[in-house]
């Protein structure tokens, strides 16, 4: 215990009274009380290794050894304590044996490529000592190192030269760096470690540790490095030079393995400590000083993230990081909970002169001041980058098991003597990072759909950002990543990698997770809805008192969906039940989640597909054979999932008032109409009534060719009869069939023209054949009927009753732009722009497109823009309402300018609602922009007359370039989307 704690002096006691009381009750080799003996002199050696202690570790290691030769314990730890004493040969024989033995240490790999290669730098000095080169090098290397220390006395002796001058060369003879070492050059190296000569000491002491026969830093050099790092008398430079020389070491095996994380009291001695010190964990352990951390600015902070990272990288770097007693993940969340106190993080908070309520605001230049005070409290930059580095750094970690473990979790001996394993606040203070975050979000409105679908009001949710709930939402806020994944959403994947260790999860499932599920389901984000569902699906399938209180609380369709898809067929049937009681009459938020692409519905399908493979016939003859598949073993989710399939087409057609009716969009688009209507035959044994001819792919490519290769055709004449039936007129009436002689005479020559087309059986289709069942089926002829009604088209009629097709066959250049414009990124066909009056949208069409090939119709409250050979391009409800009756458009060469005056004078964040929100910095600047009508200068007011004065004269010392228009302080530098107007 005391050992875990870092009282070594204490364990060493311990270990040594143990030790006594064996060495009195005379113990010797054989008796059972050996193998206790081993144990004592191996532990007590790995206390003497953590003092830095190699001699007295190395006697104990060869005690242990002498009781029992073939454990790979002792070998282990006495060729740590050989390295420690520079003895490379015989530290590789021990660590080599303890290899053989089948040690199971971590780092035994590294740390024999470690002494291979130092035995080897050791055998080139030997070689190169004596001879005529290893002289020359030798003497031009005593050279340098006499100017760098004499350089007060030589007036001709430029120091930067000389630094040149050895780095050179120890990149052209590699060797050196060997006898560099040798000859102890070091401290001449380190007395220029400054800002003046900072970097180019920093280029040589990386080649130094670097490519061949490279050399380990001694501890005066990682010493002096750490104690640069964290003794306040150094400047900022030589700080930054520091942390770059210690991250580029974590990155190097030879270093990270042994001379970065080994105990010693020589650098315990440089940095002012007593006893010994492992560099890497000082480094780290300050951080969790307060008031060492409010010292160390933003960006220094990051290269604790950075090294940190380097170290885990390594193969088991985690594990060795732990032996050190270093906590990467919890120094990690440490560093994300505290960024906002670094140095400098946000120092106007301290600054009188600003206001500190708006309302206290007397002047332009206050004004300035508060407002971007207040958008750096929203969003501070170089934080919320910080904070982004610890997240990625932390999803990376936690998906180390052996490394959450280590920190998750800490062993302890109860009163009875068993051991057990307790967790640390770890977990705790993630999941309490998640609330705070979510406490946080901002909320924007959101539409709430009814049970058809529709939009019927709207509500205040949530969405996840990266910048705070303030009263002035993000009016003043231009994010600099707004593609970047957010804060909360790499949060939750860092829960989710805690979740693959089963004692994480069940841990995070006794601190009332669940609560933070709920609400974070609600979010209008729909990435941190999907997680939220992986959340609950994780948990579930690891912790089944987690499941019990989802089934059995009042929760959503969001968590029975993210038990749906577990793997576990029991979670799947309760699930189902609870969805198949509500899938009817539940919100159309929750429908339209549950039967988006990868939700439940989704499930359900790829369950029952399989169901369909395995089975070769109908469903019943499925449930006939048992209702088993190798695929889906169990009967129960194969019966359920039916029924959540067919309740989910049937509430779909219902919505669209029709009975035969083919779902679309979410789910129902990746499985595809047939393939739908087959399974609706395989489920329910009845044939299914095929959708229309009509039905055309939605793919863009399959489209032009259909437009492409068109043929002017013209039906037949439509029989008087059809089954018996009139066809009727407008007003219900029998049509007249009379005509002109002209009319018959026309009919007769197009008819005489017209070539009926033959048909081989082979090429009829199989929705042919199911047409030509049903109609030959009168059981079905009521559903024949329904289903001509629902999917016949608008049917065009010239005079003499004949229905006209008629297109012409576009040229080869057209078709090229057709596909050109087909191939083009959606979201770059349609622009917009705004005044205080109208919207003018501006659509891109295909080079020669004409005014006929366009049908654009603009409602109150939507807008359509449709082209006859490709169908619909945009059509949605617009997000506010406006004058349709003044609207109007005109096709301009290869776009389309659509002028729509707006209902009110409020300017719109989005074109179509739910679309893609321009911000308000954007809004505000086509506010600013617009070309609006203007008083003259003369019809202004006098308070009016002296600002437009003023602007003019600072623009004319703008243009004179006397003031620097980044600072330039009108009121639009408030608005900027940086510290000054752009």
């Amino acid at each position: 215990d005391k050992f875990k704690i870092m009282d070594f002096e204490g364990a060493l006691g311990e270990y040594t009274r143990g030790l006594d009381v064996l060495a009195s009750a005379g113990a010797k080799r054989g008796d059972p009380a050996s193998e206790l003996r081993q144990r004592l002199l191996c532990n007590r050696a790995s206390a003497y290794l953590r003092r830095d202690e190699a001699g007295e570790a190395l006697r104990d290691c060869e005690a242990a050894i002498d009781i029992d030769g073939e454990n790979p314990k002792p070998y282990y730890r006495g060729g740590l304590a050989r390295l420690a004493l520079a003895d490379y040969r015989g530290a590789r024989a021990m660590l080599t044996r303890s290899s053989s033995l089948g040690s199971n240490e971590c780092d035994l790999g590294v740390l024999l490529e470690t002494c291979e290669h130092l035995v080897g730098n050791e055998e080139l000095a030997s070689r190169l000592e004596g001879t005529e080169r290893g002289t020359e090098v030798a003497g031009i290397l005593a050279r340098y190192c006499e100017q760098l220390i004499d350089d007060g006395d030589d007036e001709d002796c430029d120091i930067g030269d000389v630094l040149d001058d050895l780095l050179k060369l120890l990149r052209r003879e590699p060797s050196a760096k060997v006898l560099f070492d040798r000859a102890c050059h070091w401290r001449a190296l380190l007395f220029y470690l400054t800002d003046s000569y900072g970097h180019r000491v920093s280029d040589i002491l990386k080649e130094l540790v670097s490519g061949p026969h490279a050399v380990a830093w001694p501890p005066i050099v990682t010493g002096r490095l750490v104690s640069t790092v964290l003794e306040a008398s150094y400047e900022e430079g030589e700080k930054e030079t520091a942390m770059n020389l210690i991250l580029y070491s974590a990155s190097i095996p030879m270093m990270t393995s042994w001379f970065l994380i080994r105990p010693s009291r020589e650098v315990a001695g440089v940095v002012g400590k007593d006893g010994a010190v492992v560099p890497a964990h000082l480094v780290f352990s300050s951080l969790r000083s307060k008031a060492r951390w409010e010292t160390i600015p933003v960006k220094f902070a990051q290269y604790y993230v950075w090294t940190l990272s380097s170290f885990c990288k390594a193969a088991h770097g985690s594990e060795m990081l732990a032996k050190s007693h270093i906590r990467p993940i919890s120094d990690l969340v440490f560093m994300f909970e505290h960024a906002n106190d670094l140095k400098g993080a946000f120092d106007e908070l301290a600054d009188a002169s600003i206001p500190s309520h708006f309302d206290r605001v007397t002047t332009a230049e206050e004004a300035e001041k508060f407002f971007r005070r207040e958008k750096k409290r929203m969003y501070n930059v170089p934080v919320i980058d910080l904070k982004h580095s610890v997240l990625d750094e932390l999803n990376v970690l936690v998906r180390d098991g052996s490394g959450l473990r280590n920190e998750a979790f800490v062993r302890e001996t109860t009163a009875l003597g068993k051991s057990t394993l307790k967790p640390t606040r770890l977990l705790v203070d993630l999941l309490a990072l998640a609330k705070e975050m979510h406490k946080l979000s901002p909320l924007k409105s959101a539409p709430v759909l009814g049970q058809d679908g529709a939009a019927k009001t709207y509500e205040k949710r949530p969405f996840a950002a990266d910048f705070s709930k303030n009263p002035f939402g993000d009016a003043f806020i231009e994010e600099e990543h707004p593609s970047r994944e957010t804060m909360l959403s790499k949060l939750m994947d860092v829960l989710i990698g805690c979740c693959d260790v089963k004692n994480a999860a069940i841990t995070l499932c006794s601190k009332n997770i669940h609560s933070l599920l709920v609400e974070l389901s609600k979010y209008a984000t729909e990435s941190i809805v999907e997680k939220a569902v992986e959340l609950y699906k994780v948990l579930s399938s690891s912790c089944q008192a987690f499941a019990s209180e989802v089934l059995n609380g009042d929760t959503d369709m969001i968590a029975y969906t993210g038990l749906l898809l577990t793997k576990r067929p029991d979670l799947q049937c309760a699930a189902m039940n609870k969805i198949v009681l509500m899938l009817s009459t539940c919100s159309g938020d929750d429908f339209s989640w549950f039967t988006k692409k990868g939700s439940g519905l989704d499930a359900c399908y790829t369950l029952l597909c399989r169901c369909m493979a395995d089975s070769g016939g109908t469903y019943q003859e499925f449930l006939t054979a048992g209702g088993k598949s190798k695929s889906s073993p169990s009967r129960d989710v194969i019966e359920l999932c039916k029924i959540v399939f067919l309740q989910s087409l049937e509430r779909c057609r219902l919505r669209k008032k029709s009975k035969f009716a083919i779902p679309k969009g979410g789910a129902w688009d990746t499985f595809g109409n047939q393939e739908i209507m087959e399974m609706e035959r395989f489920l329910t044994g009845k044939p299914v009534v095929p959708p229309t001819a009509a039905e055309i792919p939605s793919e863009a490519s399959v489209r032009i060719q259909n437009a492409s290769e068109p043929q002017r055709t013209v039906a037949s004449p439509t029989p008087l009869h059809e089954e018996g039936k009139l066809r009727k007129g407008f007003f219900g009436s029998k049509k007249s069939y009379r005509r002109s002689s002209k009319g018959k005479d026309r009919a007769q020559r197009i008819a005489a023209d017209t070539k009926p087309s033959v048909v081989k059986k082979s090429e009829v289709s199989k929705e042919e054949e199911v047409i030509e069942e049903i109609a030959n089926n009168p059981l079905l002829s009521d559903e024949k009927q329904q289903w001509e009604e629902d999917n016949r088209g608008p049917e065009k009629e010239d005079g003499t009753e004949l229905k006209v097709v008629w297109d012409s066959t576009p040229s080869d250049e057209i078709k090229k732009h057709r596909t050109d414009w087909a191939n083009m990124d959606h979201s770059q066909k349609l622009s917009w722009t705004q005044s205080s009056t109208e919207v003018t949208a501006t659509v891109k069409v295909p080079k020669g497109t004409k005014a006929k090939d366009l049908e654009i119709v603009v409602t109150p409250t939507r807008l359509l823009v449709k082209l006859r050979w490709y169908g619909r391009v945009f059509d949605g409800p617009l997000s506010r309402r406006c004058k349709a009756s003044e609207s109007w458009w005109i096709l301009d060469g290869d776009q389309i300018e659509i002028c729509i005056p707006k209902d009110d004078n409020h300017f719109w964040r989005s074109l179509f609602e739910g679309g893609q929100m321009k911000s308000y910095y954007e809004v505000l600047q086509e506010l600013v922009h617009a070309d609006e009508p203007a008083q003259s200068y003369e019809d202004l007011p006098e308070e009016s007359k002296d600002l437009v004065d003023e602007l003019r004269e600072r623009q004319e010392l703008v243009s004179e370039g006397l003031i620097d228009p980044d600072i330039f302080d009108d009121f639009r530098c408030v608005l900027s989307d940086g510290d000054g107007a752009k």
